[in-house]
Parts: structure tokens; C-alpha cells; sequence
């Protein structure tokens, strides 16, 4: 059983020194769930309840020729309880200045300049959830974001860009205050949430060179990039490796687990050689580098980006138009990699997979504005086994579509 409820106030005032918008508003969610249908404790439902508010203000103006101003703040307060919490909210209050810069240097040079800093500060409204202390959930963060772009158009049929970015993502109130004291996993030791959780950080750098490619009626896409996550974060599993010692008592917790790299290029070129015939086709190639806490020993964890990450995927299609009737066919080849399996349900292994081929259709046509008749066939290949977990069934699917205007 849900209850939902919801307010909202929008204010927009036109000014010489602008376009203001004041934005406020709030959010609560209350569920009741089955607890014998959900964590099989008996004699009680589970409830939950959720609240946000937040409140923000920006500043939108135009101060020279070619050049466009943001800024903004913004206030925002998030809460989170539960039957198994008592009377504790647990929540995080965020106060955030923001800013966009775009300058339109020329007809050929683009730059859009975006930051925000974010101060971040995690409470509980109520006694500690154990084996939790006080202070535990007294936590603060203050983290920069940003994002920077710029296009530059060489020739008329050369383009090149570039793209930096800095992400933050803070952890979710389930990852910061769920507790469920009953779980029977390891010994009916407790899952918990960890209010230490720090946010997970990316920064990304990425180059893009793009040229139409008159004889082939078509256009290649180059690009190459890298990234990096710090502080990963987990959510509590079933493996022994789970269990953390918190304040003197054994818990099954979620926890960072440490950071990894990654870096990669991609080539593609779409186009058609006939009015009716359209193609394309792409080159992936992704290398990445972990360093985690986890995955040091004999017993694997459900995280593990290095492996479980093709380095080399190609991609094709070839598609047919004439007036109402429209075929596609999508291919996709994946090279080898490294899967996580359950092996008992606690412990964790490594399972090789083999680099697989498939394919995907579909043809449709289209009667007058208002309908169309498609039929789509999925995994035509027959591919049963590519991954860990279930087969993989072929499909088809036709589908009549229906627009009332």
C-alpha cells in the first residue's frame, strides 16, 4: 500500500538583468509493504517512508553578443525511515552553487562551460541505528562538478571537439541508512547500509573528430576517451568477504571499493550508397584497469569491471526504405571476457565466456499516418549461452501500432 503526496510553487519574473526562475517543492512517499512477501518477517509489515524538499533559484541573461550566463543555487533536503529504523530519519542536506557559460566565439567555434560545488552533510533525526555511533552519520562532503565542451569546424566538412567532465554521485539513502536485522544470509547476521559511504567521483576526458565523406554519402566518426571512477561503491552481497566489523559487531554492509580506470576508441561510419539503402557500422575497442579492495582472494565479489568488459565490439547495420515498407538488420560481435557466477549462493566465481555473434531484424509498413504493421525477430542467431546467467530465447514479436490523433 503507497500514499503519495506532492507540492510544487514555479515563479518566472522577465528583468532587465534577466529571466528569474524560482523553484520550490516537496515530495513524500509512504509504503506498507507484505513482510511475508518481502523479507519473510512474520508478524509485522515493513514500512518505509520518503521525503524531499528542495528549493532553488537561477538567473538566466545574455551580457554581450554571442556570449549566455546561468547561475544558480539551490537548496535540498532528502530523509529516509523504515519500521526496522524506529524513529530515526536518516538524510543528507545538500546546498549547491551552480553556473553555465556558453560563447559562440564564431561561426565556427562553439564553448559551453558548466560547474557546480556541491556541500553536502548526512544526519540522523534520532538515536543511531546500531552498530552504528552518533558521530557515524555525521558526515561532510564538498565536492566540485563540472562540465566543458568545445566544437570547432575546420573545413565545412571537418569537425573536431572536445569534452571534459567531472562527475559526482552521491550515495543513495538506501546505501546510507537501510537496515534489515533479520536477513537470513551468513549466520542471520544483520544487513546494513553504511552512513560513511563516500560519493563515487568521475572524471572524463574524450576527443571527437568527425568528416563527411562525400563519395560514400556518408560521414566517419572518430573518437577517443578515458575515465576514471574513485570510491566505487558496493551494495551489501552474500559472500563471506561482505561481512565488516562495525563499532565491534560482524554486519553484512555496503562499502567503497576502491577506484578503476578506463580508456578506449571508437570508429564509425553511417551513410547510404542508394536513396533506398542506409548503413553503418562501428569499432569499439575498451581497456580497463581496477584497483579494488575486493577480489584478492579465493572468494569472488559481484563487482568486477576489468573482466566482465569486452575490449572489442563491432557493430553493423543495413536498412532498406521504399515509401511505406522499411527493413533493418543489426549485428553485433563481442569479444571474450570474464563473468561473475554464483556458484552456491554465497560464493562467487570466475566464469570464461566465449566472444559470440548475434543478430536482430525488424520490417514494418506503414498504412496511411496512423498505423503500422511491424514484425521484429531478436537473438536470430540462436545464441543460448552468452553470459552467466539464464539462456537467452529467440524471439519474434509482431506488433500492430495505432496513433489517434
Amino acid at each position: 500500500r503507497y500514499s503519495i503526496g506532492s507540492l510544487r510553487a514555479r515563479l518566472f519574473h522577465d528583468t532587465d538583468f534577466g529571466l528569474w526562475k524560482f523553484n520550490a517543492y516537496r515530495n513524500h512517499l509512504s509504503a506498507e509493504l507484505d513482510s511475508a512477501a518481502t523479507f519473510q518477517v512474520t508478524g509485522r509489515s515493513v514500512e518505509a517512508r520518503n521525503d524531499v524538499t528542495v528549493v532553488g533559484v537561477e538567473n538566466q541573461l545574455i551580457p554581450f553578443a554571442g556570449h549566455a550566463l546561468r547561475i544558480g543555487g539551490e537548496y535540498r533536503r532528502n530523509t529516509f525511515g523504515s519500521v526496522f529504523s524506529g524513529k530515526t530519519d536518516v538524510g543528507y542536506e545538500v546546498m549547491a552553487l551552480s553556473g553555465t557559460w556558453h560563447w559562440q566565439a564564431s561561426e565556427d567555434l562553439s564553448l559551453i562551460a558548466s560547474g557546480r560545488m556541491d556541500r553536502l552533510e548526512t544526519f540522523a533525526d534520532g538515536p543511531p541505528l546500531a552498530p552504528f555511533n552518533a558521530d557515524d552519520y555525521k558526515n561532510e562532503y564538498n565536492e566540485p562538478s563540472y562540465n566543458l565542451g568545445a566544437q570547432y569546424d575546420l573545413t565545412g566538412r571537418d569537425r573536431v571537439s572536445l569534452l571534459a567532465a567531472r562527475g559526482v554521485q552521491t550515495a543513495s539513502l538506501l546505501e546510507l541508512s537501510f537496515i534489515f536485522p533479520r536477513a537470513a544470509v551468513n549466520g542471520f547476521l544483520p544487513v546494513t547500509a553504511d552512513p560513511r559511504l563516500k560519493p563515487t567521483v568521475v572524471d572524463s576526458i574524450e576527443f571527437d573528430y568527425e568528416r563527411d565523406i562525400d563519395f560514400l554519402d556518408g560521414t566517419l566518426n572518430l573518437a577517443v576517451f578515458a575515465q576514471e571512477h574513485r570510491h566505487l561503491k558496493t551494495v551489501p552481497g552474500l559472500g563471506p568477504s561482505n561481512v565488516a566489523i562495525v563499532n565491534g559487531q560482524p554486519v553484512i554492509t555496503t562499502f567503497n571499493a576502491g577506484d578503476s580506470k578506463s580508456w578506449g576508441a571508437e570508429a564509425e561510419i553511417t551513410g547510404r550508397f542508394d536513396p533506398n539503402w542506409k548503413y553503418g557500422a562501428s569499432y569499439s575497442y575498451l581497456d580497463m584497469d581496477d584497483d579494488l579492495t575486493l577480489n584478492k582472494g579465493a572468494i569472488e565479489q559481484p563487482i568486477m569491471y576489468e573482466g566482465t568488459t569486452p575490449n572489442h565490439i563491432v557493430k553493423g547495420q543495413l536498412g532498406y526504405e521504399n515509401g511505406p515498407f522499411t527493413a533493418d538488420l543489426f549485428v553485433q560481435w563481442r569479444s571474450e571476457q570474464e563473468q561473475i557466477k554464483n556458484l552456491n549462493g554465497t560464493a562467487f566465481g570466475i566464469a570464461h565466456v566465449n566472444s559470440d555473434i548475434n543478430a536482430d531484424a525488424r520490417i514494418a509498413y506503414r498504412l496511411g499516418d496512423n498505423m503500422e504493421l511491424s514484425f521484429s525477430g531478436f537473438n536470430l542467431l540462436g545464441k543460448e549461452n552468452t553470459g552467466t546467467g539464464l539462456e537467452i530465447d529467440q524471439r519474434f514479436i509482431a506488433t500492430v501500432n495505432i496513433t489517434f490523433n
